[in-house]
């Protein structure tokens, strides 16, 4: 299944749309479940208009407030890079411990 899609707000954007799918393949290429994910876009208070994009696994969730899907989804990319990147040697094989991984690094770009 795929990542699930949720927002308050309207749409996301179609180049949104086309890049969650290669996401989707690197997740699956690194044996964790995309269905593991929903991503929720609601309007952030800040100024100038911008959304609040919350990533959630089970009972994890980090938020990262951006001006526009393309640059949240850059921030999701960035990520999976690192995971497509990273030596085979660095993660164990199991599936929920990289797509933690994947939620502790979405986390720091939060913080940045």
């Amino acid at each position: 299944m795929p990542i699930m899609l949720r927002s308050t707000v309207g749409p996301f954007d179609d180049s949104f749309i086309q890049r969650v799918a290669r996401i989707e393949r690197s997740l699956i290429g690194h044996g964790v479940a995309p269905s593991q994910f929903t991503i929720l876009k609601d309007r952030a208070l800040a100024a100038p208009p911008s959304w609040d994009y919350t990533l959630l696994r089970g009972d994890d969730a980090c938020r990262l407030t951006l001006p526009d899907d393309l640059a949240f989804m850059n921030h999701i990319d960035v990520c999976c890079r690192a995971l497509d990147d990273a030596p085979a040697t660095v993660f164990e094989s199991d599936g929920d411990h990289l797509a933690a991984r994947l939620m502790e690094w979405i986390e720091l770009l939060a913080t940045v």
